[in-house]
């Protein structure tokens, strides 16, 4: 009969936490319901606005309920 082998601990990787300037863009994308509209709120081009919630998007900080 074999000893059972100890179980050896599973590696978590770190998850980057969300910054607060990340909370802003959502806020701000959630309260104006529309990218360009937060981006001016935020005085940002809609395009940072988009790169920036993809990156948010691809890191595992958040899971959005819709694909980016």
């Amino acid at each position: 009969m074999k000893t059972p082998t100890k179980m050896q601990p599973t590696k978590t990787v770190p998850t980057k936490a969300l910054a607060w300037d990340d909370f802003r863009l959502i806020k701000a994308i959630a309260d104006r319901r529309a990218l360009p509209a937060a981006a001016t709120a935020l005085g940002l081009n809609h395009s940072t606005v988009f790169r920036r919630l993809g990156q948010i998007a691809d890191s595992d900080s958040i899971r959005p309920g819709i694909p980016i």
